[in-house]
């Protein structure tokens, strides 16, 4: 008897038990995938090699994916027998934002599959009265949901994943905008005078304050990550104005602080939002292993003050949605093209209004593209990028009032097998040796198959 053969009909026996993978369709499943935190899945079936343990195994019972125009697919786990997306061809997915793609068979992607978060709104001059003006937070993970710039009183924050949401920024003088925050999506940016939510998700930006307000709204922290802290207003005395800072995370996973006004002085300036992060906890698991999170929102910027002067005030920029949570695992390869695009980035925030003082939105962080087979090859050409949205401006050009912060980059991890791998294509963060295995912050995370 061949004693390999007989030690791989043990591990068979072992890895093959009857475990199910939860269905994509199924409420139950929604409620597990969606919940906070959305750990790994367990493995759902047998590998194609016996010997070698597939973390990622399809049923099959979705049938093959080969969309021939664009398609939005819900979030979820899909268990397809082959994935092709041709070139031209979009995939994205809605604003909870996790895309779990597995197939028994080659996948391959000349085509675009985009997880990333949608752009702030930019603030303006609307029909509300005095106090106008606010853009929408971006979604999170849904790249389609534009941000409504700022033509009403208050803008609409952006929706995203499972975790809790941004708060709100303090009122002033009688404002009725109390729900700025984003839930994982970015925070809406300050109508007149208006402090604006922070961005939402598990470590969010702060908000910036409007003129005079109590405060701008903290990024919302969760489950051990913390959002970035609310701005504060300058006011009448004379104490100047601070941006909201950033959501916490380490080195360039951390969303940016808003950048100072102090040259809108006198223009009676709202301050611009931070930046969302990943978080502390994910910025420890460059492996994946437990944290298969979607990004955090930006802050919105805070509300210019001018009031009914000068023809009326106007709103300020809203945060950019973080980018979403994508795997693509395979039992035998994934090859994307010279036209191929995977993409989990920020949406970048929203500029402030016309007038001097109006403040910029923060960017949302970059999310997670997680790619899993035994043979991975990424053509010259192809892209994969997790990275920050940028700041919006404060202003459309008439004073130099800083900036919204950046979002924070986010992670893109590998597993492949040993000789099978074929890295000539865009990534950022950026690979640090090609298909060497490496565990280094701010580059691709790279691991043997299937580890």
């Amino acid at each position: 008897m061949n004693h390999r053969s007989s030690a791989c009909l043990v591990v068979l026996v072992l890895a093959c038990g009857p475990v199910k993978a939860p269905e994509h369709d199924s409420d139950a499943a929604v409620a597990v995938f969606d919940g906070a935190p959305p750990d790994a899945f367990v493995a759902d079936g047998c590998p194609t090699d016996p010997c070698v343990v597939n973390p990622f195994a399809s049923t099959g019972e979705d049938g093959p994916f080969a969309p021939d125009t664009d398609t939005v697919l819900a979030p979820g786990l899909y268990n397809f027998t082959t994935i092709t997306i041709p070139a031209g061809i979009r995939v994205t997915t809605a604003s909870n934002a996790r895309l779990d793609l597995r197939a028994t068979g080659p996948v391959v992607i000349d085509g675009v599959i985009d997880v990333s978060g949608a752009d702030g709104g930019d603030g303006g001059v609307g029909g509300g009265g005095c106090r106008n003006g606010g853009g929408g937070g971006g979604a999170t993970g849904d790249v389609l949901a534009v941000a409504d710039d700022g033509t009403v009183e208050c803008g609409v924050p952006g929706a995203g994943g499972a975790a809790a949401s941004g708060n709100d920024g303090g009122e002033q003088g009688g404002s009725v905008c109390f729900n700025q925050g984003g839930n994982s999506g970015g925070g809406a940016g300050g109508s007149t005078c208006v402090g604006a939510g922070g961005g939402g998700g598990f470590a969010g930006g702060g908000g910036g304050a409007g003129y005079d307000s109590a405060f701008g709204g903290a990024g919302a922290s969760f489950g051990g990550a913390s959002g970035g802290a609310g701005g504060t207003a300058h006011n009448p005395a004379g104490t100047p104005a601070t941006p909201g800072q950033g959501g916490v995370a380490s080195g360039a996973y951390g969303g940016r602080d808003g950048l100072a006004n102090a040259g809108c002085t006198g223009s009676y300036p709202g301050s611009n939002g931070g930046g969302g992060s990943i978080g502390s906890i994910a910025a420890t698991d460059l492996a994946v292993a437990t944290t298969f999170y979607v990004g955090s929102g930006g802050g919105g910027g805070g509300g210019q003050c001018d009031l009914c002067n000068a023809g009326g005030g106007t709103g300020s920029g809203g945060g950019g949605g973080g980018g979403g949570a994508l795997r693509v695992a395979s039992g035998r390869s994934i090859a994307i093209g010279a036209t191929g695009v995977l993409a989990a980035n920020g949406g970048d925030g929203g500029r402030g209004g016309a007038y001097a003082g109006s403040a910029g939105g923060g960017g949302g962080s970059g999310g997670v593209i997680y790619l899993s087979a035994p043979s991975i090859e990424v053509a010259a050409g192809g892209s994969l990028t997790a990275i920050g949205g940028t700041g919006g401006l404060a202003t459309d050009g008439a004073a130099d009032c800083g900036r919204g912060g950046a979002g924070g980059i986010g992670r893109i991890r590998l597993s492949v097998g040993p000789g099978a791998c074929a890295l000539d294509g865009a990534f950022d963060p950026p690979l640090a040796d090609g298909c060497t295995a490496s565990a280094a912050p701010a580059k691709v995370y790279v691991a043997e198959y299937p580890d």
